[in-house]
């Protein structure tokens, strides 16, 4: 019986403690429920007083300028101060007309300028990625085929004064056939020029100034020219980005070009590294003359 007691009030005590750590637990509750409403009426008071964004960059602006700071006011404003430039030149489509005429001399002229900027000067170097195939010109669209053949002229006078190195990325069945045969109807005749110079180049060259055209398994659907001067960092340069359409036959057509100054290596970068990634192919093939020949078929 007194074992009986002795749990019965050991019972009683236990069941008492859980129900004060119950009520304890309840009114802990209610003082935090009640302590995120004071915070959420104090946060929606303040909220309400706060100035809105425009009033704030307003007065953080004249704040800068009242202490003689120099915060920049721009996305512009910043890009100057790293010596970023992008601009867009844009080459409509369809039949000839005195604007497509318009737009493809400022696009070409553009390019021409960013050619002649490099220098040559030890560390300076072009480096060409082109997709696939390079139309650039419209069948009879002889104005925009001339000015495009200016923009050409100007790279081959780089040729032999500064590394000038080209990738053409090719289909597999049209690189597998490199070694028996010529690739030069796939080619358009502006583009197919150009490239049998720096061939020929790279043919007599012993070294100096290297100047090459590599075939690689087709990967990045893009076209860019990168320009590097001796001057610029590291991965700094300039950028010549193509702008391209699909047309008949798989082949593309250019729609315009992006043109970016960028001393500092903030997007040239990346197209260095796909630049480089695509010339550590395993499967490369540098061209020869007998691979650009029109008139035959069998490398010489």
């Amino acid at each position: 019986m007194a074992l009986i007691s002795v749990a019965w009030v050991a019972g009683r005590k236990h069941a008492a403690r859980h129900h004060r750590e119950v009520a304890d637990d309840a009114a802990a509750r209610d003082l935090y429920d009640r302590y995120l409403c004071d915070v959420d009426a104090l946060t929606q008071a303040y909220l309400l007083q706060a100035p809105s964004d425009t009033e704030w960059l307003t007065a953080i602006t004249a704040k800068d300028s009242t202490a003689g700071g120099t915060m920049p006011n721009s996305v512009g404003d910043l890009a100057r101060r790293v010596g970023l430039d992008v601009r867009y030149y844009p080459l409509d489509q369809g039949p000839d007309s005195a604007r497509r005429y318009q737009q493809a001399e400022q696009l070409y002229d553009a390019c021409r300028r960013l050619i002649n900027s490099v220098s040559e000067q030890p560390g300076s170097r072009i480096e060409v990625v082109n997709s696939f195939v390079e139309i650039g010109h419209q069948a009879g669209d002889d104005q925009v085929e001339a000015a495009s053949r200016r923009y050409l002229a100007t790279l081959d006078k780089k040729i032999g004064r500064v590394p000038y190195a080209t990738i053409i990325q090719l289909y597999p069945n049209d690189l597998a056939q490199l070694h028996r045969k010529s690739i030069a109807k796939l080619i358009a005749a502006n583009y197919l020029e150009h490239y049998q110079k720096i061939v020929k180049a790279s043919e007599a060259s012993h070294g100096e100034r290297p100047t090459h055209v590599d075939a690689v398994p087709a990967k990045y659907p893009i076209s860019f020219v990168l320009a590097h001067n001796a001057t610029d960092s590291e991965f700094g340069g300039s950028l010549i980005l193509h702008m391209t359409e699909h047309v008949h036959n798989d082949s593309v057509q250019l729609t315009g070009v992006w043109i970016i100054t960028d001393p500092g290596g903030i997007m040239t970068r990346t197209f260095m590294e796909w630049f480089a990634e695509l010339g550590r192919s395993p499967i490369r093939y540098r061209l020869k003359s007998g691979n650009l020949d029109p008139n035959g078929e069998l490398v010489l």
